[in-house]
């Protein structure tokens, strides 16, 4: 049986709102690994387009995948918070990533250091991005391909070319209230960003994605008003999951 520790996290506001408290949260610590590796690394170049159906997915969603000796957890974003599939990546590399799981007895398949999240996104990938090629605009911190010379793959920067690039996801973003194409700072919940907003002339054309990944760590428990709740998921985390469970603040 694993053991609860007690856990202070910074308290702030997601795209979705504020953790729930009694619920239980997939936890990844990205600042750790940002110090290692630049946030490229967890970005896939190109997105993987998917079809739902096949993966049985539906929108808001998690479900689960076995992939190189591992199970994954594979979560599909809500547009309804997330509308740009940047939205997630940065608040996942601003805030770490958290997303709220279930209690199933599939959360025992993780494997902590070795199982991913991975991130599907409605929007993750653009059919027609040579609009974007065409008329891209400088983003902060964001390469023109996140692919390096010499790579086994080719870069996509071929201005013509109609092939999606994960460093496009800056070059479309659909904020309130904008109704040019400019370099705008982004703000969702307590996470902002540089990015470019679409023309209003364009008509992309989009399939979902996997945008990226990201290491699940450990799983939290929010302690609050509701003990029952709290301890209903505690007790089901240790008969049930192998990740290290800590009981944090929110």
């Amino acid at each position: 049986m694993s053991t609860v520790q007690p856990k202070l996290v910074k308290p702030f506001v997601a795209g979705c709102g504020t953790r729930r408290q009694g619920k239980a949260y997939l936890y990844s610590d990205m600042q750790k690994y940002l110090d290692e590796y630049p946030f490229s690394y967890f970005i896939f170049d190109p997105p993987i387009m998917i079809d739902p159906k096949e993966w049985g997915l539906a929108p808001i969603s998690l479900n689960y995948i076995f992939n190189e000796g591992y199970w994954h957890v594979v979560d599909w974003i809500g547009e309804t918070h997330y509308p740009n599939a940047a939205d997630i990546l940065e608040e996942a590399f601003t805030n770490n990533g958290s997303t709220l799981t279930p209690l199933e007895h599939e959360i025992e398949k993780l494997t902590p250091g070795y199982s991913r999240r991975l991130l599907v996104h409605p929007k993750g990938f653009v059919h027609n991005a040579n609009l974007m090629k065409q008329d891209r605009l400088n983003i902060t911190r964001v390469p023109e391909c996140f692919l390096e010379e010499g790579e086994y793959r080719k870069m996509h920067i071929d201005h013509m070319s109609s092939e999606m690039c994960a460093a496009l996801h800056w070059q479309n973003v659909r904020d309130k209230g904008e109704k040019h194409r400019k370099v705008i700072d982004r703000f969702i919940g307590d996470t902002h960003y540089e990015a470019a907003t679409v023309a209003p002339e364009w008509d992309l054309q989009y399939s979902p994605a996997i945008i990226g990944w990201l290491p699940i760590d450990e799983i939290h428990v929010i302690e609050g008003a509701e003990k029952s709740a709290e301890d209903k998921a505690i007790e089901f985390l240790q008969e049930f999951s192998n990740l290290p469970i800590y009981l944090t603040n929110a």
